[in-house]
């Protein structure tokens, strides 16, 4: 039976879990029935949007006849609280990691499968609109041949992460990105990462990751909470078309390849060509729209319709796998096969 209005709920409402409760609140097919906070001062964003209010989230699984929520909870929270609301025969949207590690990721899926409803983890890059065309640009073989994919992430460090370094809280998301890109499984994996800033944790704060795919594709990810400037950047190189992607302006400069100028002169005219060459670069603009949005409009849809969640957790656990093989990596100092 299709579903017409969800009745949905968030547990943990700190910022990201606020930008749910927000978007919830204004889906027109959605009814926002509850929200759930350990700190009883949240109970200003239950009142914002007009909703019940829970310092305890059993209560109100117990208490609200729910149909999706939206976990945004500490990481090491993940899997008590995930396990506990797909028990009751909840759709859940799992903010990203999935979990902490790959046993408690496992017995997330393994509930969400053996209560048969959708788990969907959020993996927000994959909702840009630059990173939508971009797999667009690839699944039409615009770009050619991908040789290498280059990202970097950098950020200045918040206190309100306290259970994770920065692979896990910022790197995960070029690693899942790659995946999807490529669509490619990696096959080794090297970390440089280093702890200079944050005071008492060993957790690495700034590490780059090299990656090898299968098709013999590279892949590098710089993530750092070093910076000062906040910066989402992809570059792509590729036999026909090479890419810079900027995820914070959600635009996408293509530029064509040499490689595809070279196939067209001798190499006499090519050097002359090099010497003189100019980059013709089209510029893409997306619609700039908020990714979450989009993240939230499709786990709506997939719900309502009965279809399959766009980011599984199988994918999310993929993630969480290479994330940790590149933190183990970068303690032993050496390149792990995956």
């Amino acid at each position: 039976m299709l579903l017409t209005e969800l009745k949905a709920g968030v547990i943990g409402l700190g910022n990201m879990g606020q930008h749910h409760a927000r978007h919830y609140f204004n889906f027109p097919d959605v009814k926002l029935v509850a929200v759930s906070d350990v700190d009883k001062n949240k109970i200003e964003i239950a009142k914002k949007y007009k909703c019940n209010f829970y310092t305890n989230y059993k209560e109100m699984l117990k208490k609200e006849n729910l149909d999706i929520v939206s976990i945004a909870v500490p990481t090491m929270l993940h899997e008590k609280v995930a396990v506990d609301v797909l028990n009751q025969g909840i759709h859940v949207l799992l903010e990203k990691p999935i979990s902490y590690d790959l046993k408690s990721a496992k017995k997330i899926l393994k509930t969400a499968r053996k209560n048969r409803v959708k788990l969907m983890v959020g993996h927000i890059e994959r909702f840009n609109p630059a990173i939508k065309k971009l797999k667009e640009l690839i699944i039409n073989k615009n770009l050619g041949e991908i040789f290498s994919l280059e990202s970097k992430r950098l950020s200045i460090y918040h206190p309100r992460i306290r259970d994770c370094g920065v692979i896990i809280d910022l790197g995960i998301h070029d690693i899942d990105l790659m995946n999807y890109l490529l669509s490619e499984r990696i096959k080794k994996i090297y970390t440089v990462a280093v702890h200079k800033f944050i005071p008492n944790t060993s957790f690495e704060d700034h590490a780059s990751i090299l990656l090898t795919f299968k098709n013999g594709a590279i892949g590098k990810i710089d993530v750092s909470w070093i910076s000062p400037v906040k910066v989402r950047e992809m570059n792509i190189v590729a036999s026909e078309n090479c890419c810079k992607v900027y995820l914070l302006q959600q635009k996408i400069e293509m530029i064509k390849s040499f490689i595809e100028v070279k196939n067209r002169l001798s190499w006499e005219d090519y050097k002359e060509f090099i010497q003189k060459f100019t980059p013709e670069v089209k510029v893409i603009e997306e619609q700039n729209i908020e990714p979450l949005f989009i993240e939230l409009k499709e786990f709506i849809n997939s719900v309502k319709n009965d279809e399959p969640v766009p980011v599984s957790g199988e994918e999310a656990i993929n993630a969480l796998k290479i994330a940790l093989k590149a933190i183990e990596s970068g303690k032993k100092g050496k390149a792990i096969r995956i």
